[in-house]
């Protein structure tokens, strides 16, 4: 684990309300270099209705053309969030699947560093 993903976990686990959780981890893109990010969370429970909480500070242009395309259903980044909690920068071979999404989220200025 680096330096920065060790002392933002530390943070993280401090924070009390989604939020400040967010607040943090969009300082420490910021200082990685990157303008956006986003953050999901799905609690594990109720079973049968899990709460799931996705913040983000993209485009408002962005996030609804994200809605209106559906792309949530598909989108890779959110299949990884899923089964991993390691931080994932986009890059070609993330949407190599799903090169519509891609090319969307390029048109707006979302692409990787």
């Amino acid at each position: 684990m680096t330096a920065w993903h060790a002392d933002l976990w530390m943070t993280l686990e401090t924070l009390r309300c989604e939020q400040a959780v967010f607040a943090r981890i969009t300082a420490v893109a910021r200082q990685l270099g990157f303008d956006y990010c986003a953050f999901g969370l799905r609690a594990p429970w109720p079973l049968q209705a899990p709460e799931t909480v996705m913040l983000n500070n993209y485009s408002e242009v962005w996030q609804a053309h994200y809605e209106q395309e559906g792309y949530l259903a598909y989108d890779p980044t959110i299949r990884h969030g899923l089964c991993s909690t390691a931080p994932l920068v986009w890059s070609d071979a993330v949407f190599a699947d799903t090169p519509e999404l891609w090319a969307d989220a390029q048109a707006v200025g979302l692409a990787a560093c």
